[in-house]
C-alpha cells in the first residue's frame, strides 16, 4: 500500500512539472497547410518630445516644463580650443582634463509663472549633458556674466551659457534640464 502511494505521488509530480515545464515540441502540419499568419507587432510608442534622451526637444524649439521654466536651446557656441580659450578669458585657471574638451551651449529660460512657486530659480546645476550612455555634471569654471542663473518673477527671462566637459570629438550631446524632485527633461545640441 505504501509502494502505490509513493508511486501515485511520484506520477502526480511528473504530471505537475511538465504541466509547469513543457518541453518544445514541433508542429507538424499536413501537406498543403501554411502557417498561420504571425500576429502583428506593436511598434513601441516614442515618449513625448523632450521627455527622453531618444526624443529631445529640437534646437530652437522651447519646452515648458512643469515648474513654469519655458527653456529653449540655441546650440553649441564653442568647443574644443575655442571653449577653452573662451574659458581661459574668464578665469586663467578654467582648464579641462586631458582627453576632455570644454563645449559651451547657448541656452535661455523664460519664467511664465504658474509652477509651485511665485519664482523661479535657475543656475547650471540644473543641468547636465548625457554623451552615449554617460551624463556629465558641469565642472567647476568661473565665468564672467555669461551664466545661465538667476532668479525670475512670472515674465522674466535669462540668456546665458552653460559649460561643460565632455570626451574630446564626443557627439550626439543631449542637455537633460532636471526640475528639483519631479521630472528630468532633454533638449538636441546639434
Amino acid at each position: 500500500m505504501k509502494t502505490l502511494t509513493v508511486v501515485a505521488m511520484g506520477a502526480l509530480l511528473l504530471l505537475f512539472f511538465f504541466q509547469c515545464c513543457p518541453s518544445e515540441t514541433t508542429e507538424v502540419r499536413p501537406p498543403g497547410e501554411e502557417a498561420p499568419a504571425p500576429l502583428p507587432v506593436e511598434e513601441p510608442t516614442p515618449a513625448p518630445v523632450g521627455l527622453s534622451p531618444d526624443n529631445p526637444v529640437p534646437l530652437g524649439y522651447a519646452l515648458v516644463a512643469s515648474n513654469g521654466a519655458v527653456i529653449t536651446v540655441q546650440g553649441i557656441r564653442a568647443r574644443g580650443e575655442e571653449a577653452t580659450r573662451l574659458a581661459l578669458e574668464w578665469n586663467m585657471f578654467n582648464n579641462p582634463d586631458p582627453g576632455n574638451e570644454y563645449v559651451i551651449l547657448s541656452a535661455s529660460v523664460a519664467y511664465e509663472g504658474g509652477g509651485y512657486a511665485d519664482t523661479l530659480s535657475i543656475s547650471d546645476y540644473d543641468f547636465k549633458v548625457a554623451v552615449g550612455t554617460l551624463i556629465f555634471d558641469p565642472p567647476f569654471v568661473h565665468m564672467e556674466g555669461n551664466e545661465l542663473e538667476g532668479e525670475m518673477l512670472p515674465g522674466g527671462r535669462i540668456d546665458g551659457l552653460l559649460v561643460f566637459e565632455v570626451p574630446q570629438g564626443s557627439t550626439g550631446i543631449i542637455l537633460i534640464y532636471d526640475e528639483l524632485l519631479w521630472d528630468s527633461y532633454y533638449f538636441a545640441t546639434e
